[in-house]
């Protein structure tokens, strides 16, 4: 009797041992799936704060671009009291870049610490050196262009069949950096149909409209292949009117960053002034939609690309001829 009882007991005893060992397995297996999917979201929280940093750094960079384009494109004769005062002025710009440039420093010291706490490696890539900033030009790579057929032939279409009263129109390209715009632009600038359709057309590269006179002097000399010698804007009128009255014309306004409201309907009206033909137009680049928004009513936003056409941009830029050779399962 002792015995059946002892072996009872063992029996209920080793039951309890083994439902406790398989439930011990169970939370094992559930803590190293929890801790997989904590570190997953640490990793994805870390790559969300690296991406946003990255964009400020990025517009930092488009501010130093956007000020080094404006000193050395506007190019407007200043009195003595006014070049002191632009010395003020870019000593506070320069001051708030820094400060801004040691708040990057500091966020991806941050950043690059919380990667060694997760166990992120880094990868070494050789340094790029830096180019020199450039304007812009209208010649396009065929190659270039990928994923924006559609908006091209959709701006085209604009274009190519506005109605027939109009005398000028505009077309704002809006989108965030990388999208395209200025790609987009040389494309239709270059098309054949726009060349057979446009007598005329003028790319500028210009980042501000704070005043209208040296826009169209900058479009008088694209067109004549000359240095303006006169500085009266009647003069600079009637030099454009001799050389676009009567001729379809096609401006481009490329990577626009900031245009006052009056400026610009000036510089329209004195546009549609020189020239009363019909079908004239004014293609801009922006990223501004404030922008576009002051030079046009409908905008043409541009979306993210899809993932196959950012993988063949990828491709292009990071391997010879858009190529790579896979590596061998063995």
């Amino acid at each position: 009797m002792a015995d059946l009882v002892i072996g009872a007991t063992v029996k209920v005893v080793l039951d309890k041992l083994l439902s406790l060992t398989i439930e011990e397995a169970k939370s094992l297996r559930n803590c190293k799936k929890n801790l997989r999917m904590l570190t997953k979201y640490a990793v994805e929280q870390w790559l969300k704060m690296l991406e946003r940093v990255a964009e400020d750094a990025e517009n930092v960079f488009d501010e130093f671009r956007y000020e080094y384009l404006k000193a050395q494109v506007m190019n407007i004769r200043t009195k003595l009291m006014e070049k002191v005062s632009n010395f003020f002025s870019h000593t506070v710009f320069k001051y708030k870049m820094s400060e801004k440039i040691n708040n990057i420093n500091e966020e991806l010291r941050a950043i690059n610490q919380l990667a060694k706490d997760l166990g992120l490696q880094s990868l070494m890539v050789p340094s790029r050196n830096i180019v020199p900033i450039r304007e812009i030009d209208s010649v396009v790579v065929a190659s270039d262009v990928v994923g924006r057929d559609k908006d091209i032939a959709e701006i085209k279409e604009k274009i190519l069949n506005m109605r027939k009263e109009v005398v000028l129109c505009t077309i704002p390209i809006v989108g965030m950096g990388g999208l395209g715009k200025t790609t987009m632009a040389k494309r239709i600038f270059s098309d054949k149909h726009i060349k057979q359709q446009f007598e005329k057309r003028v790319w500028l590269c210009l980042p501000e409209m704070s005043e209208s006179k040296s826009f169209l002097e900058q479009i008088l000399e694209s067109l004549t292949e000359r240095k303006v010698e006169v500085q009266r804007r009647d003069l600079i009128v009637k030099k454009l009117q001799d050389e676009l009255e009567g001729k379809k014309y096609l401006l481009v306004l490329d990577d626009m960053w900031r245009v006052d409201s009056t400026s610009w309907h000036e510089f329209v009206d004195t546009l549609k002034g020189i020239n009363t033909s019909r079908g004239n137009c004014i293609l801009v680049t922006t990223r501004m939609k404030q922008v576009a928004s002051i030079v046009a009513e409908d905008l043409h936003m541009l979306r993210r690309l899809a993932r196959d056409h950012c993988w063949s941009i990828f491709k292009q830029r990071a391997f010879v001829g858009g190529r790579f050779r896979r590596r061998r399962k063995y």
